[in-house]
């Protein structure tokens, strides 16, 4: 069986802070290693403020590592083409209230991978699709 291995995190830690006067650096994670492997389905539990965002935020590089190795389907964690590939929905979606749905559909376009000009054709295409073309700039 094939288990090619989808997300992997070997001795990650994260620190944020500490660059303000008065302020300490907080540890968020701390020498965390695990792999995901195709078939599996994954979860993170755990109290508040256990590090459990921050690991998503990791894997989907919104934050950088302060130390270890995370890479997804083989190759760095700073490799953003494999995003693509990847699958991700936050417990409670919210969406950014003061961007227009043609905004919006070029936003998740350029997460998926699709070039500037692919994500505004294809966002026309599913406004007019959807009969919301009228309203695109809303």
């Amino acid at each position: 069986m094939n288990t090619e291995k989808i997300a992997e995190f070997e001795n990650v830690s994260k620190v944020y802070g500490g660059l303000w006067p008065g302020r300490s650096p907080v540890r968020a994670v701390e020498a965390v290693s695990f792999a995901i492997h195709t078939g599996e389905v994954f979860g993170l539990l755990g109290p508040n403020r256990a590090g459990k965002s921050t690991l998503v935020k990791l894997l989907l590089t919104i934050c950088h590592p302060s130390s270890g190795r995370i890479t997804r389907f083989g190759r760095s964690w700073s490799d953003r083409r494999t995003l693509a590939r990847f699958g991700y929905i936050h417990e409670s979606q919210a969406l950014p209230w003061y961007l227009s749905a043609q905004a919006l559909l070029e936003y998740y376009g350029a997460l998926a991978g699709a070039t500037p000009r692919t994500a505004r054709r294809r966002s026309g295409e599913l406004l007019e699709q959807v009969g919301l073309a009228d309203r695109s700039r809303e």
